[in-house]
């Protein structure tokens, strides 16, 4: 077991100052998950003073490199407002990056843009597609806000929306 499996074992046993005495050796090394949990740490505030500057600098670190839970961390802060000022440009950025990868969170996110219209066109089908593709992961939030919308949309409307998450879904998995 690596020092990274360890620092999540520690994590799961809510052991935060072990985590971090784990983790930031391998975060200042260029550790892309390393850094993402270290930011995690700093914007829950687990073993460390809650810091959103600081979980920025990891987010960024880490996104930098392409990790993708890092991005959708990233976009989630941008959006919200938090630790930096609201950008709904950047926000729509970083959250593109991560739902390309496959981050539920992110999915949902800017199915929540595309349904109030925050940074681009208000457009409930791509709220929707969105939605879908959360919730084929489970995300529970995605699916009540996918039912929320269907109830503002046409039938034909939620056709396309469908149309768009499995057109989605194929280009990003294969099937």
């Amino acid at each position: 077991m690596d020092q990274f499996d360890v620092a999540m074992r520690a994590q799961e046993a809510g052991k935060y100052a072990v985590v971090l005495q784990l983790l930031l050796p391998l975060a200042e090394a260029g550790d892309a998950k390393a850094q993402f949990h270290l930011g995690q740490l700093y914007r829950e505030g687990h073993g460390v003073k809650r810091d959103h500057e600081m979980a920025l600098r990891w987010y960024r670190k880490a996104a930098g490199q392409g990790n993708a839970m890092a991005q959708g961390a990233l976009g989630a802060m941008y959006y919200g407002g938090q630790g930096v000022a609201q950008d709904y440009a950047e926000a729509l950025k970083w959250l593109n990056l991560a739902a390309d990868e496959g981050v539920a969170e992110a999915q949902y996110d800017l199915s929540l843009m595309y349904g109030h219209g925050h940074g681009v066109t208000l457009n409930y089908m791509q709220a929707h597609m969105w939605c879908n593709i959360a919730g084929a992961q489970g995300h529970a939030k995605a699916l009540k806000s996918r039912d929320a919308l269907a109830a503002q949309m046409t039938l034909i409307q939620i056709a396309e929306a469908q149309r768009l998450a499995r057109d989605w879904t194929a280009r990003h998995t294969g099937d």
